[in-house]
């Protein structure tokens, strides 16, 4: 019976490409408005961002499966369709830019290969108090809105 009762509750899990212990988009609408549409960093690189993915157009996906205001950064699960390190888990360090008129906020992929979201969260972070050199050595990406 117990293993019956594992499987039906694993077996939904894994079916939809989660595995038994990755949390669940709970905090998802913590994502503040900033950070949510259309936008275009400083390499003409265009990127939409929802409640649910980070994604950097056309095919480059993150599905949000945590977002940390205190620390300001996005624990994402890459998409299987990814060619860079497919199913596997990112951090992206987020930073405002209250200071441009042109950028609101920029980001840092500070680990892009964890094999947990907790190594993901853990593994790296970026050094906001440096935007030319604070993301492992390379400028954070700046983003401004496009409609």
């Amino acid at each position: 019976m117990k293993k019956l009762w594992l499987l039906l509750f694993a077996l939904p899990l894994l079916v939809s490409g989660i595995a038994a212990d990755e949390p669940r988009n709970k905090i998802a609408a913590a994502v503040p408005d900033f950070l949510i549409g259309r936008f275009r960093d400083d390499y003409g690189i265009t990127y939409t961002v929802t409640q649910q993915y980070f994604l950097q157009e056309p095919t480059w996906k993150y599905h949000i499966i945590k977002y940390d205001s205190t620390g300001m950064f996005f624990i994402a699960r890459n998409d299987k369709d990814n060619d860079w390190e497919p199913g596997k888990y990112s951090r992206i360090d987020i930073v405002k830019l209250n200071d441009s008129k042109t950028y609101t906020w920029g980001f840092c992929i500070t680990t892009f290969d964890a094999n947990t979201a907790a190594e993901a969260e853990t593994k790296a972070r970026a050094n906001r108090n440096d935007l030319k050199k604070g993301c492992g050595g390379y400028p954070f990406s700046r983003m401004k809105r496009i409609r």
